[in-house]
């Protein structure tokens, strides 16, 4: 069962890291939050489900919440993965529609409620929140925008290697990443099958690529750099 808890210290550097919250001034930021809870959810725990009004936004502190739709076949889509400093149901929040989406915990983790007319009070009483609070709202959906615009445009292989990118991040040379959530979800994350997704990384294997358990490693990242840019 989920447990509530205060803003620890170590929460709170993870919370001004987020692209929602670094733009305020700290001692906005400290009073917007005051008497917020901190969330701890188990894995597989559905923190809130699509068509029913977001009562909270959220701040990811530690974990990973899939956000995902649901199929008239049954089946799950899954828009989007939010790691620490991400914020999820924002713009529902703000506006006082329904969810667009369910969240889930697919791992252990811990999210920041914040009050959907608390942050709506405080944006029609301070403007430089307001600014932020939309910056953060547009970011988001760029952001969903080029994930839905690239596996149109992308092969299998092409939106794996990406993703490969993306998990290395500054790193160069040889790398061992760890896989931060079940092969799956990734897959499905990427628009794939279980069985196209084996099929795309048994692809990469003349990059360099190589998967064991749960973890990937990869030759050379600057090889996987070079293949995407000569798309």
């Amino acid at each position: 069962m989920p447990k509530t808890g205060p803003v620890l210290p170590e929460d709170w550097r993870t919370i001004r890291s987020s692209m929602l919250f670094s733009r305020l001034p700290e001692a906005l930021a400290l009073d917007l939050f005051e008497g917020m809870p901190v969330i701890s959810l188990p894995k597989g725990h559905l923190l809130c489900r699509s068509e029913t009004v977001a009562e909270q936004c959220h701040v990811v502190v530690s974990g990973v919440i899939k956000l995902f739709r649901t199929g008239e076949d049954g089946s799950p889509s899954i828009l989007a993965m939010q790691g620490p400093g991400s914020t999820f149901l924002l713009a529902e929040a703000l506006l006082g529609t329904q969810c667009s989406a369910s969240a889930e915990a697919i791992s252990p983790a811990r999210v920041l409620a914040v009050d959907a007319a608390t942050l709506r009070a405080r944006l029609a009483a301070d403007a430089t929140v307001a600014l932020a609070m939309l910056a953060s709202a547009s970011a988001h959906l760029q952001a969903m925008i080029a994930h839905v615009e690239d596996l149109k445009t992308m092969t299998g292989p092409e939106r794996l290697i990406d993703f490969i990118i993306n998990l290395a991040g500054t790193l160069r040379g040889g790398a061992a990443l760890s896989l931060p959530y079940e092969k799956h979800l990734i897959a499905n994350y990427l628009g794939m099958t279980p069985e196209s997704f084996s099929r795309a990384m048994a692809m990469l294997k003349d990059l360099g690529v190589s998967v064991a358990n749960e973890r990937i490693h990869v030759a050379e990242i600057g090889r996987l750099r070079a293949r995407l840019q000569r798309r």
